[in-house]
């Protein structure tokens, strides 16, 4: 199983992933990043737990997701 490990870089606002002994939690490559949602989520559940990620921040995505879809379906509302 692979070890992942998350290092913060304070004066870039950034954040390293590095995995070790497989690549259970994402294959990368020079330009593009591969990973299941399973390990999405557990990276981003581990980042907010663990301070380096502002839970505000995800309220407010999942917030402005919520007012489009809103917006969305309204829309469908007045076409018919």
């Amino acid at each position: 199983m692979s070890k992942l490990t998350i290092s913060k870089i304070p004066n870039l606002n950034s954040f390293v992933l590095r995995q070790s002994d497989g690549n259970d939690f994402f294959i990368a490559t020079p330009n593009n990043i591969i990973f299941s949602k399973v390990s999405f989520a557990f990276i981003l559940k581990f980042l907010v737990e663990n301070k380096y990620l502002d839970h505000q921040l995800l309220e407010g995505i999942l917030e402005e997701y919520h007012s489009d879809l809103k917006g969305i379906i309204e829309r469908k509302d007045d076409v018919s």
